[in-house]
């Protein structure tokens, strides 16, 4: 993180050369003191952070995890580069040998943010300028010298869009500016006013929006509402949360990841059992938790499927929450109703 010495900092950067003065209120928003990763290039979404990283580079080859997002194979296809599929095991370790030649590109995900410890053991066993990481779930992760790190910043914020890349290349930024942010901000808004029940297609259409993963760069909206964030608040509560679930819920989790020291800000509190009405009981309560991701069941290995995708509930640890409200989900897991 970059600390912004004067107010005007984030005016320029936004509005270079001649800004506007006077009129109509915008939006207020809290400036916060500082930017994140300011060496990175802004995007529209991770996915097109990795598309134009994909266009500078010309791998000849994509090795990536058959556990990942369809929305990160797409840019892949559409650039017409080869790409395999390799395997992880249930600690989401590399499992097999990945035969990495010249030319290619290795894409590994920091899962949850949790995987920041093998991270560093891949710098060891890759060489470095073929190795892209996907840190769409370990925002707070500082990126490592690779050839390039990708983040999305709107699964940790309340973002309509965005996406950052920090790499080792220079990749020149698009010129085009995204300007549909203002389409995709509804259920932001919808969820405030309303409940989350109220804005979830909303949220489904904006998310459909950004399928089209041709560069442009982050909306100016976008910009302002990360940089007010308060980064360092929103990784103390995110560890604190994870902590606390992880004292109430860690003797009956299954997961075999490393949950005793979790990164600087995790996603979420991976709670993998073998009940299967949890899940049902949880968004009965409108505990809210999504899938990671279903669409891979048809690349991985069933059993392995069984443990970490059906059976993986990544429940919310984020800034909106605080231990006591936490309880709720305590009881529910351990209710035996």
């Amino acid at each position: 993180m970059s600390e912004i010495t004067e107010e005007s900092d984030w005016r320029n950067a936004l509005f270079p050369g001649d800004f506007p003065i006077g009129g109509y209120f915008e939006l207020e928003l809290p400036l916060d003191r500082f930017i994140c990763y300011p060496n990175a290039i802004k995007y529209q979404s991770a996915r097109a952070a990795f598309a134009a990283l994909l266009k500078f580079c010309s791998p000849t080859r994509v090795w990536l995890p058959a556990y990942i997002c369809n929305s990160m194979i797409a840019p892949i296809i559409e650039a017409k580069i080869e790409y395999n599929f390799y395997h992880l095991d249930i600690e989401l370790k590399i499992a097999e040998t990945v035969p990495l030649k010249k030319g290619e590109l290795l894409l590994y995900v920091n899962y949850f943010g949790l995987c920041g410890r093998y991270v560093q053991q891949l710098l060891e066993l890759f060489p470095r300028d073929q190795l892209v990481l996907d840190f769409s779930q370990a925002f707070f992760e500082a990126p490592p010298e690779v050839l390039a790190t990708i983040y999305s910043p709107r699964k940790f914020f309340g973002l309509p869009d965005g996406g950052l890349l920090v790499s080792s290349c220079q990749i020149t930024p698009p010129e085009a500016e995204d300007h549909n942010s203002l389409s995709r901000f509804n259920h932001l808004l919808m969820r405030i006013a309303e409940g989350p029940e109220a804005g979830y297609i909303d949220f489904q259409q904006a998310e459909f929006s950004l399928h089209d993963c041709t560069p442009m760069q982050m909306s100016k909206l976008t910009q302002k509402i990360l940089n007010s964030i308060n980064f360092d608040s929103v990784k103390k509560k995110r560890i604190e949360n994870f902590d606390y679930l992880h004292k109430k819920l860690g003797k009956r989790n299954s997961a075999k990841l490393c949950l005793d020291k979790p990164s600087i800000g995790p996603l979420c509190y991976p709670f993998i059992s073998s009940n299967p009405n949890i899940r049902r009981k949880l968004i009965n309560s409108r505990v809210f938790i999504p899938t990671y991701w279903p669409e891979a069941l048809e690349r991985v290995d069933m059993r392995w499927a069984s443990f970490m995708i059906e059976k993986c509930l990544p429940l919310p640890v984020d800034q909106r929450y605080c231990p006591d409200m936490l309880e709720k989900i305590v009881s529910i897991i351990e209710s035996k109703a």
